[in-house]
């Protein structure tokens, strides 16, 4: 099933949902993007940690702020372990970028473990990729290379940056 993201909250027309096999509906595109380039932005309220019910559907954006759900296409973007996008800020929005070249009709993933710090929430990873991880956690739990290529493509925020830091350092 095929939903237009012309209907989806504004969203790009070049960006739309379909269902993925074992994990519900996944965002694609109809364009070619170079590593580097805009996909989408996230929309939703900031929040505190203690107005947040399901971890599952806030994006963590600081040590106890989270966004909320858009209502939007920016809402079915699907963890990977092995993804083609990451999240960064830009010019104070936070926006999911290409971080590898992407074709038409490939579906977009980010590793939601970048933006994870603090322990507040796991799950099992339904990503099927080669290098699957089985258990999508906090940035501080991925392996040292792969923290490194997410710091150096810029898509891992201060504060995980600052928390992963102080725990690898607190562990000697």
């Amino acid at each position: 099933m095929s939903i237009d993201s012309s209907s989806a909250s504004g969203s790009p027309d070049f960006l739309f949902l379909q269902d993925v096999h074992g994990k519900g509906r996944g965002v694609f595109t109809r364009r070619h993007f170079e590593p580097g380039e805009i996909v989408l932005s996230f929309k939703g309220e900031i929040v505190g940690l203690d107005e947040v019910e399901d971890h599952g559907r806030y994006l963590q954006v600081g040590k106890r702020l989270f966004l909320g759900s858009s209502g939007g296409i920016d809402d079915f973007v699907n963890h990977c372990c092995e993804p083609n996008c990451g999240v960064t800020l830009s010019e104070g929005n936070i926006v999911l970028i290409a971080i590898e070249e992407i074709q038409p009709n490939d579906e977009l993933t980010f590793d939601y473990s970048t933006w994870m710090a603090y322990d507040y929430w796991e799950m099992d990873c339904l990503c099927g990729s080669y290098h699957c991880r089985k258990r999508i956690k906090d940035f501080k739990y991925l392996p040292r290379g792969l923290r490194q290529k997410y710091i150096d493509l810029n898509v891992v925020p201060d504060y995980v940056q600052r928390e992963t830091q102080y725990q690898v350092n607190a562990s000697f």
